[in-house]
């Protein structure tokens, strides 16, 4: 307590923050403040007992730590505008800009506070912030700005299938209740314009604004104005998609995001200045200090720059004082100053990496470094000082790649293994490219005909950096998709695993026995304990079908793959993602219903990423497929197996799957189109029966009446999403299932499903879930029953 007091002021207070989120029970005020009056009243009676003075400090702090959560849930639950939000609606709203207007690749964002909403006529006041969004056609704004505009206003989606990014939770997180978007059709009217010349504007907005457009002058394209924008202020929604995702991929995508890294090139920047105007002693300090704060306000005081920028002031203070910095109490006030801010900022992906990467590189570093350092290198001169600059960029990346590791699994689900290489050549680039970058400002305030060499030279230097990204990321080895293991048993593999290295340091071989043994039961166990039922996970992808069929150890399958379209691909943006969070490496066949783009549309791009054994379809005849997938599984010498109705195959043992249809004179009747091609497949899994009906219509309905008790199941695919040319009575009757499932995009232009056909299912007292409202739909099929688990 006494070496690393702050620690112990932090862990309670951080462990306050979590529980107040993850529990509902709320606190009083005053229930708060009696128990805080009477912990204070104790500690100061009994202060020389030092056990129960730690006592009541840990439990004050977690106190602290559960009001300042509590009370941040209860303001973000007090904006009215909650009670409209949910279906999209057409509206008019009049409210202040309360961020600065960031620039996207598809037009303009900001928060925006409102104050009165137009429905029907009626002007309601309200509260609350929405996040906007709007096209350059509509005007310029800026922040403090109030406006009136026309347009959309809506919830954002939650989870929509499990493991997905939830972007209403992370609205939340920041305050942010919905949406609202304004097409381009859509008029935006400044009621009053802000103030310009209030000190947040004229210290950071305004200089920003000054910065950005010097990068958009002088750079070469915007490509590199987009990604400069990004290495130096903080603004990543320029970066082109692809640029994004080689960062990932090879590890370097720390780089993207203004961090401790870069406020490290910009105090290098700044002890250039120093020594270049021969600052000393205390005003060399003050030049510091101020430098990096004013970078961290031109950044927009994002988490991890607020961090760094502490604790780089931290540092210095203890230099002025002559005390020795503890860089674990730092890290510890860092944290503790950005948390009371807001604590929300515990649950963004962006505090967690910083903070855990500086944790990591504390740690390893010490470690590490004796043991590939040595004295040698450390007294070297001449080349072997590049040596020891190697050595210590590779100790410094790997100590943070291994800080990291488990968010890494957990949230990218897949681990660089290029990142040190990569580092060890974009490093020296990018702090090049941010010190020109710098440079460029003043030259393009000063003397613009330089200005404009430089701009060419950055560009260059952007062009070669992301070369150098893509050339690593396009290396098969790059990344190792990781395997499905829950949160816990990543955390308690990593803890285990570190125990281990340690002991195995201090040769403790005993002990190092028995960790091993325990992590060794812990993943072995993980896996065998996983559930031995089937399960069946309609996905959510849109207006579209895709059920994934799992059965334990044998083998998974897909019935339909998603809709494709110029901007959606289900395949590449959610299937195979899935797939790949529940550790399917391969598949055993892929059933496509019959040939609609909003059934095999994904298709294409997920053969191409992960292994299929066959393809099982509807003879499409001469119809043209879009996309094809035959030239594919050709490719791939993926088999294709037409079928029809009267097939059987119990390759899955003890999965029965049968096809009820089409018929063949089905496919050649013109009065049955594609719609009505559908393969219906009957899954019989012991005395649990599952019923897939594509998007047959009422004429195949008809046919398939015939086959009578063979069509009983207990749950139902709702045929065609649910529109009122499916589902007749005579059908559902025969079928007669318990509960049904609807696959259907939110806020479709077809208004599926049917009110009728829902009022029909209502009469038949037949439960049903849609994807729409409730996200993936999973079932789960055991040999003496079905019960839903999503």
């Amino acid at each position: 307590m006494k070496k690393r007091p702050i620690i112990v002021l932090f862990v309670p207070f951080l462990i306050g923050i979590f529980l107040a989120d993850q529990f509902s029970f709320i606190v009083s005020i005053s229930v708060f403040g009696f128990t805080l009056l009477m912990l204070c009243v104790i500690f100061l009676v009994y202060r020389q007992n030092h056990g129960l003075s730690f006592a009541i400090i840990v439990v004050l702090m977690f106190i602290i730590g559960w009001m300042r959560m509590q009370f941040s849930n209860e303001n973000f639950q007090s904006q009215s505008i909650h009670e409209v939000l949910g279906q999209p609606i057409k509206s008019q709203l009049i409210g202040e800009i309360i961020s600065i207007p960031e620039t996207r690749l598809n037009g303009f964002r900001a928060v925006i506070s409102v104050v009165y909403l137009n429905n029907e006529n009626k002007q309601i006041p309200v509260t609350g912030k929405l996040l906007f969004h709007w096209q350059e056609e509509n005007g310029s704004t800026h922040r403090g700005d109030i406006i009136s505009v026309a347009g959309t206003l809506t919830a954002a989606d939650g989870q929509r299938n499990p493991g997905e990014f939830d972007y209403r939770d992370y609205l939340k997180r920041k305050g942010i209740a919905g949406l609202f978007y304004a097409g381009r059709s859509d008029s935006i009217f400044i009621v009053k314009k802000g103030a310009s010349n209030d000190l947040s504007a004229i210290l950071f907005a305004k200089p920003r604004e000054t910065i950005e457009a010097i990068f958009d002058q002088y750079l070469t394209s915007e490509r590199y104005s987009g990604l400069l924008k990004g290495l130096i202020l903080g603004l990543r929604g320029e970066i082109q998609p692809d640029v994004r995702e080689s960062f990932a991929d090879t590890g370097v995508v720390h780089i993207l995001a203004v961090s401790g890294l870069h406020v490290g090139f910009v105090l290098i920047f700044l002890l250039f200045l120093v020594r270049l105007f021969k600052c000393t002693g205390s005003l060399k300090i003050i030049v510091l200090v101020i430098g990096l704060v004013y970078y961290a306000g031109l950044t927009g005081f994002k988490p991890p720059v607020v961090r760094a920028v502490l604790m780089a002031v931290l540092f210095l203070f203890a230099t002025v004082i002559q005390r020795r910095a503890d860089i674990y109490n730092i890290l510890a006030v860092a944290a503790l100053v950005i948390l009371t801010i807001n604590p929300n900022y515990l649950f963004e992906i962006g505090f967690q990496l910083s903070f855990t990467a500086v944790f990591g590189i504390a740690f390893f570093y010490e470690r590490l470094s004796p043991i590939l350092i040595t004295e040698r290198i450390k007294e070297s001169k001449g080349l072997l000082r590049m040596v020891r600059w190697t050595l210590e960029v590779i100790i410094v990346s790997l100590s943070a790649q291994i800080g990291t590791l488990p968010l890494t699994m957990i949230y990218f689900e897949k681990i660089p293994l290029l990142s040190i290489p990569a580092n060890l050549l974009v490093i020296p680039l990018v702090q090049g490219i941010v010190i020109l970058g710098f440079i460029l400002v003043g030259l393009g305030l000063i003397w613009g005909f330089l200005a404009n060499y430089i701009g060419i030279f950055i560009s260059s230097l952007l062009w070669l950096l992301t070369k150098i990204i893509a050339w690593l990321a396009a290396f098969p080895f790059a990344i190792v998709e990781t395997m499905k293991y829950s949160p816990t048993i990543i955390f308690c593999a990593f803890v285990l695993l570190l125990l281990t290295a340690y002991l195995a340091i201090r040769r403790q071989i005993g002990w190092l026995v028995i960790c091993g043994l325990l992590l060794a039961n812990g993943l072995l166990w993980s896996q065998k304990l996983e559930n031995s039922s089937l399960t069946i996970t309609h996905l959510d992808i849109g207006q579209g079908d895709a059920a994934l069929v799992e059965l334990p150890g044998k083998f998974a399958f897909l019935i339909d793959v998603g809709p494709w379209s110029p901007n959606y691909d289900a395949g590449v943006r959610t299937v195979v993602p899935y797939l790949r969070r529940k550790g399917i490496s391969k598949l055993d066949a892929i059933f496509l219903s019959h040939p609609h783009t909003d059934h095999m549309g994904g298709v294409v791009s997920l053969l191409k990423e992960i292994p299929v054994k066959e393809v099982f379809a509807v003879d499409p005849g001469s119809k043209k497929l879009y996309p094809d997938y035959r030239p594919v599984c050709d490719s791939l010498q993926i088999p294709i197996t037409y079928l029809t109705a009267g097939d059987t195959l119990n390759r899955f043992w003890p999965l029965k799957l049968a096809i009820l249809a089409p018929f063949s004179f089905m496919l050649e009747d013109k009065k049955f189109g594609t719609n009505n091609h559908s393969m219906v497949i009957r899954m019989e899994y012991g005395e649990s029966k599952f019923l897939f009906c594509g998007d047959v219509e009422q004429e195949a309905e008809k046919i398939i009446m015939e086959m009578d008790l063979f069509l009983k199941a207990d749950v139902l695919k709702v045929s065609h999403h649910g529109s009122k040319t499916s589902s007749t009575i005579g059908f559902l009757n025969r079928v007669k299932p318990s509960s049904a499932v609807i696959s259907v995009g939110k806020w479709n232009r077809f208004k599926h499903p049917s009110q009728a056909v829902m009022a029909r299912y209502d009469s038949l007292g037949i439960r049903y879930e849609r994807t729409d409202l409730n996200g993936a739909v999973i079932y789960e099929l055991a040999r003496n029953g079905i019960r839903r688990i999503r």
